[in-house]
């Protein structure tokens, strides 16, 4: 088991944390800047897109066992995330509004959105370890546990896997292994009778990195 804390609290994403920081930026040192003509364009547009992203990043980890919730939740974080990169750009391209800034903040929701990317596909990864069927003498649903050898991920980076596994859904690192005739490391976890298998590319010659690439 590794040492790093658990996830009690959305503030301790640090997604959350990176993308509250950036919205602070924006509103401090980006909108009033901004001309009165773009007041209910890129002044409104840009300010409502940063302040929502940690909004529904702490909204869905409420929600993160539901079944759906914390999935759309995320998946609307990554189209805030985008939709706020492409208003970035527009400013630094039109208005050269703080541009140094905005490369920063551009860089900070670039990778916030892979963030949340991996992490909604690690929660449609860990949900589906459970399915329904239905009850043959009552007609209702009832969960069953599916039994797995194991579940593979490809990923660009086990350590920023592992914070969302580990700490998050509450898996145990069983070990860490590097595989050179397969060119990967492979991170090795476990909860109950599930295990994953997450896969890191070792070099970019790796049929893992390739997969990555064209995901």
């Amino acid at each position: 088991m590794t040492n790093k804390n658990r996830i009690k609290s959305f503030r301790d994403l640090e997604v959350y944390q990176n993308t509250y920081k950036a919205s602070v930026d924006i509103a401090t040192k980006i909108l009033h800047r901004l001309p009165e003509a773009e007041k209910y364009d890129l002044y409104s547009q840009l300010s409502r897109s940063s302040k929502a992203i940690p909004r529904l990043i702490a909204e869905g980890f409420a929600k993160k066992h539901q079944k759906h919730g914390f999935q759309k939740y995320i998946d609307d974080a990554m189209a805030e995330c985008n939709e706020t990169i492409v208003i970035l750009e527009q400013i630094k391209d039109i208005y050269k509004i703080e541009e140094d800034l905005c490369k920063d903040l551009i860089d900070v929701y670039d990778k916030s959105a892979r963030q949340l990317y991996n992490l909604a596909l690690a929660w449609d990864s860990f949900k589906n370890r459970r399915n329904t069927k239905p009850n043959n003498d009552t007609g209702s649903e009832t969960v069953r546990r599916l039994t797995l050898n194991h579940i593979a991920l490809a990923v660009k980076n086990i350590s920023d896997s592992l914070k969302i596994w580990e700490d998050l859904f509450g898996f145990e690192l069983l070990k860490i292994v590097d595989v050179p005739e397969q060119k990967v490391k492979v991170a090795i976890l476990e909860l109950d009778d599930v295990h994953i298998e997450l896969l890191e590319p070792l070099n970019q010659e790796s049929t893992v990195a390739k997969f990555i690439e064209k995901r």
